[in-house]
């Protein structure tokens, strides 16, 4: 089922779901929520471990939000994986 987002359902705050990302010839799913603030949202996704934020720039594409002690120091946060699955989450969003 595509993930749609309906800005006029006040009720939805939360949602659950799954970014699948093929990376290094492996087919991964990253477990996610989306968050809704007022008009406004991200997804909060764990790459491996890690929570990364992804919300829309004013190009309205998506970036990712990490805390910077946390990117400098781990090596399990990597720029290309970061890229796919921003892609993901904008083709899931068409």
């Amino acid at each position: 089922m595509p993930f749609t987002i309906d800005y006029l359902n006040p009720i939805l705050m939360d949602y659950d779901l799954e970014v699948p990302v093929t990376y290094n010839n492996q087919e991964l799913i990253f477990p996610a929520k989306f968050i809704q603030f007022g008009y406004s949202y991200k997804f909060e996704i764990d790459v491996n471990g890690i929570t990364v934020f992804f919300e829309r720039d004013e190009e309205r594409n998506f970036r990712a939000i990490i805390d910077h002690f946390i990117e400098r120091r781990d090596d399990r946060i990597n720029k290309e994986l970061m890229q796919l699955i921003a892609e993901s989450l904008t083709a899931m969003l068409k």
